[in-house]
Order: C-alpha cells, then structure tokens, then sequence
C-alpha cells in the first residue's frame, strides 16, 4: 500500500472514530464542546479546529456533516433532467434511411439543418430547465439511435416552393395561411401513394421495380479513367414487398443487368425483364391472387408508357389477372428497390478496383438472385409489338396517371390516387391482346 493511500485510511479511520464519539456524547447529553476541548490532539490525533467545527455543524444540525468527498450528489436531479431531455427529443420528427443499411436496424434520421448544439439550445428555452451540454449529448447518444439527414438532391418542386411562399415576407396573414395549407394538402396527396404501397390488401401481392444508378466499368482509382470513354453496367431491381416494415428476403429480390454495349436502357428491356419475373420467378406469388400491384418511377422512357402497359395488358388477358399500377410524385418516390440499391452501393464503395461485369455480379449476387442477359432472360421488342395493335391517338395521356388499372380490354385511368376512374379503350379495331407476340430483339450497342 502506497504513502498516500495509508494516509488516507488513516485519515477516514480518525474521522469515523471523532463521529463514534459524537454520537456516545450526545446520547450522554454531555457537553460535546466541553469534551472534546478537554481531549488533546495527541489523543484524538484531529485538530482542535476541526473538532470545533465538527462540533458546531452536529450541534445545529443534530447529525454528523454529510461526506462530500467526490462531488455533489446530484444523481437524482440529474435522472430528472434526463427524462426531460428524452421527452424533447422524442418530439422531433424523424423518418427512415432513403436506403436501408442491415448493419443499422431502427435507425432514423433528423433533418439535416438540425444538430444536436440547436436542439440542446431548444430544450433550455422550452423547458427553462438548465441542463449542460454534455449530459443532453450523453442522453441523445445513449437513448436514442438517430442520426442527422444529408440535404436533399432530387427534392419535390411543389414542397419548396409551397415552403418559401410561406416563409416570405410582406405577405398578409392570410395569404401565409392559405400556402401553409396547401403545404399540408400536397403533403398530404404525397403520403396517400405510401399508405398505398405499404397497405398490402388481401389476395393481392405487390411488386416494387426501378433501374439502379448507372455502374461504371471500369471501375479504378486511376486517374487517366476519368479522362477515357467508360462503360456502363445496368441493373432493373424486381423487389417484391410484403408490406410496411418487412424484412427483405435474398429470394424476393431479382436483379436484371445488361451491358451497355448489350442493349439500350429503354421500356423493351424494362418490359421484357417484368414479363420474366412475372412469368418465371415469381410465377408461385402470381398465381392464384385477383390483383397484382405494381409501383416504378414515372420515367416515361423506361417504366410509365405504352410499351409496358400494352405488355402488362396482354399478360391480363391470357393469365386472368388485374394490375394496378401506381406511380409516386417527383420527389416522394422512395421505393423498396431503393433499400435494396443503397447496401449493393455500399459495398461497391468498398471495392477500389472493379474491371469486369463478372465482378459486378458477384457483388449483386450477395443482394438478390442475379438474371444476366442473354444467359438467363431474353431482350424482346416490344415496341413494334405494341404498334401494331395498340392505337396511336389516345383519349388520355399516360404521363398524367397516379393510377392504371390494366384488366385486358379496358385501361383504367386516375389522375389522383383517390379519383374517379375513367375507362378507355387502347386496342386497335379488330385486335386482340393474342395477337402481341414479341420478337427477340437484336443487340444494339450504344457505345
């Protein structure tokens, strides 16, 4: 045992030995003063003035000096304090990872113009309680897993603008009421196409699909690549959704890829590999429901036009089932496939040197089954197909659908998620959906 650590038992020892006194003195009704005015140092070994004042605190107080060796005890005004601060974190509103990361379950993200210096600031004005930074940080990062949210690239136009009418200055008050409303609407409408896909009626089955960002090939950290003609690798993402919440499994996930120098990245593509996985993949949760849901993107060029409904029509025709084919607004269209997107870019950040498609694979395989053109699905012209059954002057406009409903000889048309349906007839006079038989379509290269 070290020098100092002897002195201080000895020095605690002495302590507890002046109290032991105390206590036998005053149960004596002695004099306690008197007492231990009559007891030398060398007895006690405790100074005189500590003796006073020991003496003085016991005889206003009526019991010894609390042990104050380490700090206040705070410990039960500090548990207060805490459970205000979760209190006020929990008011904020959060929402999920555009992507879903699987080493992260339960993760939420706060808007990324918030920190956690500003909410701390929050919390003393609104609740004019004092509580230091460090214990309202301990508490955010303890209790809580929440992040801060990257700002938004690909943004709805309507909400910013909607938001800055609100925000300006020099309006009226009643006009600053009237924008915030129509803020609350459009959000509003925008929620409806979530409640749509997360809200899985009975005896139907939704499928989830949208084109990944383009992959670069090759893929090097050599700067003379950034200078040279590079290739891309395409994947479709077929996912099918059970509904809100759900774990993705590896077998509800398909991932379509196709070179550049293979095929365009164009509706024949889009609509031969959804006739694939309908047919072939995910034949077993196809059959037997009345109504297939889809949801893509509004890319007119890819996923919302004639090519792919006059497919989807001809497949209702033959098979006996419905699709209902919904579509998000710019800037709400956060799908599922987008989860399965963001782990498969993850690890490819982690890769410094990709030269081959082969490689790619790989890497997609670990995420969902992997169907490569050519080797396991065909590219079919569906373009020329649909021509010639399908009229060319139409009662509608698809690029201002929110929902299709495709049931063989009549296509149902919203412009709102929660309209009026109106039916229109897309078939040529004296055709069937029979007579739509694609042909393998030649490789074109875009290079």
């Amino acid at each position: 045992m070290g020098e100092s650590a002897v002195k201080s038992h000895s020095k605690g020892t002495k302590h507890m030995q002046l109290l032991q006194a105390l206590k036998e003195r005053h149960r004596s009704n002695t004099n306690i003063t008197e007492y231990f005015g009559r007891s030398s140092s060398s007895t006690t070994g405790i100074s005189s003035d500590r003796v006073a004042r020991v003496c003085q605190y016991f005889v206003q107080h009526g019991t010894p000096r609390p042990e104050l060796l380490g700090g206040a005890r705070n410990v039960e005004e500090n548990e207060v304090k805490r459970d205000a601060i979760k209190q006020h974190i929990m008011q904020f509103k959060c929402r999920a990872s555009h992507y879903g990361r699987k080493d992260s379950p339960g993760r939420r993200y706060l808007p990324c113009d918030l920190s956690v210096a500003k909410m701390h600031s929050l919390f003393e004005e609104q609740n004019h309680l004092q509580a230091s930074y460090a214990l309202y940080y301990s508490v955010f990062k303890t209790a809580f897993n929440l992040g801060f949210g990257h700002p938004a690239t690909d943004v709805c136009w309507t909400c910013e603008s909607l938001k800055s009418r609100v925000k300006q200055q020099g309006i009226s008050e009643t006009q600053q009421r009237e924008e915030a409303a129509s803020f609350i609407l459009h959000r509003r409408q925008a929620r409806s196409f979530y409640d749509a896909l997360n809200l899985v009626p009975p005896n139907t089955v939704s499928i989830c699909f949208d084109i990944m960002e383009n992959l670069v090939l090759p893929k090097t950290p050599i700067g003379q690549s950034y200078y040279s003609r590079q290739l891309y690798q395409y994947v479709l993402g077929i996912v099918l959704h059970p509904g809100k919440d759900s774990f993705q499994h590896k077998e509800d996930v398909l991932l379509y890829t196709w070179c550049e120098y293979q095929n365009a990245k164009d509706s024949n593509l889009v609509a031969s590999a959804l006739q694939h996985a309908l047919t072939t993949p995910f034949a077993n949760a196809v059959n037997g429901v009345d109504t297939v849901r889809l949801f893509s993107y509004s890319c007119f060029g890819q996923n919302k036009n004639i090519n792919v409904i006059g497919m989807l029509s001809a497949f209702s025709k033959i098979k006996g089932v419905k699709f209902r084919y919904t579509f998000p607004g710019r800037g709400h269209s956060y799908l599922p496939a987008d989860r399965v997107f963001g782990r498969i870019e993850k690890m490819i950040k982690t890769k410094g040197t990709i030269l081959l498609p082969s490689d790619y694979h790989e890497i997609l395989q670990k995420h969902g089954t992997v169907l490569i053109l050519d080797q396991d699905w065909t590219a079919l012209d569906f373009k020329m197909s649909v021509g010639e059954v399908v009229k060319t002057a139409r009662s509608f406009k698809i690029s201002e659908a929110k929902v299709l409903n495709v049931s063989g000889e009549k296509l149902g048309f919203l412009s709102t998620y929660n309209g009026e349906e109106c039916f229109h007839k897309i078939l040529k006079k004296g055709k069937s959906w029979a007579a739509l038989l694609p042909t393998p379509l030649q490789p074109h290269s875009s290079v």
